[in-house]
Order: structure tokens, then sequence, then C-alpha cells
């Protein structure tokens, strides 16, 4: 209750919430303190939700078998950029390729009335994905079917895009344009080792 006995006309609160897992649970612990007290008293509050069940199993992956296809033709794959911006790859540092990619607003992927906002870089994957399908000089080799890994997306895509790929390790960063942080981290999608021909 000394948390709530006012120093002068006004209390003013800082609030400090944090959520995790346990186990099936979802549990927030909430923590009150006077502002600008680093010590002092403090109100705690630690709220549980339970599912009641354990959670489902997740989903099997479909056991595809990964194959590298050897091809000296075109791309399965053709795209023609009409919704989302496609950009020239160019060549960086050691043996990785880059790609300034810009923003596809959502409202261009969607035709209904309420657009829902998104979670992913859908321009810079898409790019990603077309340029592990695309041929390279020569002989190409892909793999087959392309799988991507894993995506772990690190902060909202606020603008441009800057992509940075290793094609030989599968590893794709997409970091924000003008600021440099970074925005998602794709892996597990090898490319062509070539100069593509697109």
């Amino acid at each position: 209750m000394s948390l709530l006995r006012p120093d002068g006309p006004a209390i003013r609160l800082v609030r400090e919430a944090r959520g995790f897992h346990e186990g099936h649970d979802w549990i927030v612990e909430v923590r009150y303190r006077h502002e600008g007290a680093a010590d002092g008293p403090e109100a705690s509050l630690r709220i549980v939700h339970q599912t009641g069940a354990p959670r489902p199993p997740a989903p099997p992956r479909p056991a595809v078998q990964q194959t590298t296809t050897l091809r000296s033709g075109p791309p399965f794959l053709h795209w023609r950029g009409a919704v989302v911006p496609l950009s020239p790859w160019t060549a960086g540092p050691e043996g990785r390729v880059v790609a300034e990619v810009p923003r596809c607003p959502p409202v261009d992927l969607w035709a209904t009335p309420l657009v829902p906002g998104t979670a992913l870089p859908i321009a810079a994957l898409e790019n990603v994905v077309r340029r592990c399908a695309t041929q390279g000089d020569g002989l190409s080799v892909t793999a087959d079917p392309l799988i991507l890994g894993r995506i772990a997306p690190h902060s909202a895509e606020r603008g441009p895009t800057r992509v940075e790929g290793d094609p030989s390790l599968g590893v794709w960063r997409i970091t924000d344009a003008d600021s440099g942080d970074p925005v998602a981290t794709v892996s597990g999608l090898p490319g062509p080792l070539a100069t593509p021909t697109e």
C-alpha cells in the first residue's frame, strides 16, 4: 500500500510487463513502481493463462525428398513483377549478393475493403525466392523443391529493405535500407552460385 501513498498532488507510476510461455501456460508478470525511483516500494502482479489442455502437436512436415536439379534451360518459374516489385541483384563482398528492394504495400496484395497488415517483408522474401529459382550462367544447380528452412522476423518493415545473401550457405539477411536495423533472416534456401541470367 505504500506504493499508493501520495508524495505530492499526483501519483505517477511506471509499469513494466513481460510475457512468456511456461510449459503450456502463458504467463504475464507486471510490476509497478514510482516514476523516477529505481529503488523503493513496488507492486507486482502475475497472470497465468491456462488453456486447460495440452497444446496440439506441431503439424508434420511433408516428407518431400529434396534433390538437386541440374539444368541448362530456362527456369520453371517466371515473375513479371506486376504486384510485388522485383529488384536487380548485384555482387557484394565475399561472394554475397545484394538487392535494394522497395516495400510492397499491403493494399497491393489484397482486394478487400479492410486490408490486413503484413508481418513479413513480402517483397524482400519474393525477391529471395526469385533469386534462388533463377538460372545462373551455364549449368544451373538449384534445390528441388524450393524449401524455406526458416524465416526469423526481427522487426516490422518500415520502408525499402536491403537483402544480402550468401547463396552457397542459403542465408539471407533482410535489413532496413535506411537504418540498417534487422527486419528478417531467411535460412535454408540456397541459390544458384553463378551470375543469374535474368
